[in-house]
């Protein structure tokens, strides 16, 4: 783990934040991410801090479910395992890796949801 203080990750009601990348943005990261790994490999590690696993999910993340034209990204961590071809634990610690690396940024997305229902004395509340 590169960063053992982490950050804790914003959290937004509405749709949250967008970023449209064309192929040649997206192509740059996945340069740009292996340039990276090059720099701060350490002795022992294979290919670096961002593992083989930590790639697949950035490409499922760039190539299958970043909207180019909306910016829009907003899959579930099981999705993710699935088009990466991995667990769904896998994913949560390759999205650690890769904030740490300041490839990726994460944002929780909260709804308001408005619910009628009976309150401790009995009366209709929302």
């Amino acid at each position: 783990m590169l960063n053992h203080r982490r950050p804790r990750r914003e959290k937004l009601f509405g749709p949250g934040p967008r970023v449209t990348l064309d192929r040649e943005a997206k192509t740059r990261i996945s340069v740009y991410v292996k340039a990276w790994n090059a720099r701060h490999r350490q002795p022992g590690q294979h290919v670096g801090p961002v593992t083989r696993a930590a790639q697949e999910v950035l490409r499922a993340l760039l190539w299958g479910f970043h909207n180019a034209k909306s910016g829009a990204c907003f899959p579930s961590y099981e999705s993710i395992a699935a088009k990466a071809g991995c667990a769904r634990s896998t994913v949560a610690a390759a999205i650690k890796v890769l904030e740490d690396a300041r490839i990726l940024s994460w944002v929780n997305r909260l709804v308001r949801e408005r619910v009628r229902e009976v309150d401790l004395f009995g009366q209709w509340a929302t």
